[in-house]
């Protein structure tokens, strides 16, 4: 090996251990590499793939080893989440099992003129859309106060704050709509030229809040739901990508979508689907803007905060996404990257709503998943 070759892969080495992000895991947990493989956390020498694509002095494979980092927080010790692929760009595209549905599938939508403003959405705009509804006490009214993303034909992923709902609202969650666009209309059209299908109600066989979730402080605000049934995807009914690959810099300085009903604990706000194009804030400035209204951390996505725009005009429970439009192809591929969990105030300038970040909990999310 070259006196060259062994400086650049020294310095590859060293910018990968210098700007590590922390990760809370130790050798032998479970990781899931940017690929979306299941693997194992262990020392980076253990690792000879990517070591070996390092030596081979790859922009991509220096990117690729810097995003399947975990890093141990007992030690300064740089683990590595080493599975099988060593670039995004390998041919080999990885599932986590059956039960998560692979890039071919998930988040497509066909490319058009998109403005986020709080707007109204198209009838086949976010088909993994999904509306929780709630009957009161000794009444068989349902109304929908919280959103989902469908993830799979089986689950849904919401905010645990919309399952563990205060028994002083006298409410209790009853049922998953899919496919809606109008809540007003049994039917819904455009213009008389395009009808959506039927509204699917479902019934839910399973509450799963994460059981760390804190109602004080709003940490770990994430929970699936798992219903009676499977159901058949459509033009309207699809699941969105969960952002396996790509890791915390996916969305550096992009602005990201919301989309819902704006409906809350305290119920809807419009009739019609609604959508809205949100920029992310850095953690250190959301926390100044905060204050002492609450503390955000790594597992939580901080936007908005522009007059008029937040994501009291989405659902409580439902996506905050990023986009992608895919190379040669009329499709853009949506992930789901944040779940609407709280905000102080409504948009008001300023005062940005805070997210559960979605890839702080994919290994949970996986844990939680039963076969059909």
């Amino acid at each position: 090996m070259s006196i060259t070759i062994v400086i650049m892969y020294v310095t590859l080495f060293v910018l990968f251990v210098t700007f590590a992000v922390v990760f809370p895991n130790d050798v032998g947990d479970r990781c899931i590499t940017p690929n979306g493989e299941l693997a194992t956390c262990v020392p980076i020498n253990s690792c000879s793939r990517i070591l070996e694509s390092l030596l081979s002095l790859s922009v991509e494979a220096a990117e690729f080893a810097l995003e399947s980092q975990c890093t141990n927080t007992n030690t300064n010790e740089t683990l590595i989440c080493c599975g099988n692929a060593t670039s995004l760009d390998s041919s080999i595209e990885f599932s986590v099992g059956k039960l998560i549905p692979n890039r071919s599938v998930c988040g497509l939508e066909n490319n058009g003129n998109r403005i986020y403003g709080g707007e109204q959405a198209t009838l086949e705009e976010f088909p993994w859309m999904a509306l929780l509804g709630y009957i009161r006490n000794h009444s068989n009214e349902i109304s929908f106060r919280c959103g989902g993303s469908v993830i799979n034909n089986r689950y849904v992923l919401t905010a645990a704050h919309c399952i563990r709902v205060k028994p002083a609202l006298g409410i209790s969650l009853h049922l998953v709509r899919l496919g809606e666009w109008n809540l007003t209309s049994d039917e819904d059209c455009y213009m008389f030229d395009e009808c959506t299908d039927p509204i699917i109600d479902l019934q839910i066989e399973k509450q799963i809040p994460h059981p760390l979730y804190s109602a004080r402080t709003s940490e770990n605000d994430i929970g699936l739901l798992r219903l009676k049934k499977n159901f058949k995807y459509s033009d309207y009914i699809q699941p969105i990508c969960l952002p396996f690959n790509r890791g915390h810099r996916r969305f550096t300085n992009k602005r990201l979508v919301v989309s819902g009903w704006g409906a809350t604990e305290k119920g809807a706000t419009s009739d019609v689907k609604l959508k809205l194009e949100v920029p992310i804030i850095s953690q250190d400035e959301c926390q100044r803007k905060l204050g002492q209204r609450g503390k955000i951390t790594q597992n939580q996505i901080c936007a908005g905060g522009e007059e008029g725009k937040d994501a009291c005009q989405g659902d409580s429970g439902g996506p905050l996404m990023s986009s992608w439009e895919l190379t040669n192809m009329t499709y853009t591929q949506w992930y789901l990257e944040g779940i609407v969990s709280w905000g102080s105030k409504c948009g008001v300038i300023g005062m940005p709503g805070i997210y559960t970040r979605v890839s702080e909990y994919l290994i949970w999310i996986l844990d939680n998943l039963e076969d059909f």
